[in-house]
């Protein structure tokens, strides 16, 4: 892949711009599929987490998909596991949280996978804000 450098904006705005919402980690049905977008990494690496203060508990590559976007999908429901990725551009690999995640560890440290449905206290639906 051409290192970012050697491409002008508006370039890489006509070779990969991304329109999709479903950037990040989604879990329903009993199904967890990461979405990231890196359009210049040679590869990417999904490390799961059961615990922010331990190691990963499991390293995963992630699949290339079209416009720079990059997947995994597990038959499986991971709501609350933490996560993070190994973005791999010209032999150098960065460990990082996912920007597109909806939460996180303790100052951000890691990405969590959150099902949001799950974690409205009881009542919150009938909320409403004082007059």
């Amino acid at each position: 892949m051409a290192n970012a450098t050697c491409l002008n904006y508006k370039q890489i705005d006509e070779d990969f711009h991304y329109r999709g919402r479903d950037l990040g980690a989604s879990c329903t049905g009993g199904r967890t599929t990461f979405k990231a977008w890196s359009p210049f990494a040679d590869r990417i690496e999904l490390h799961l987490y059961e615990d922010d203060a331990k190691g990963p508990c499991l390293t995963r590559p992630m699949e290339a998909g079209g416009l720079g976007t990059w997947s995994l999908s597990f038959e499986k429901d991971l709501h609350g596991m933490f996560y993070d990725y190994t973005v791999w551009i010209d032999g150098k690999g960065t460990l990082t949280a996912d920007p597109y995640a909806v939460a996180c560890s303790c100052n951000g440290h890691r990405s969590m996978v959150v099902d949001l449905s799950r974690t409205d206290p009881e009542g919150f639906r009938q909320d409403v804000a004082p007059p």
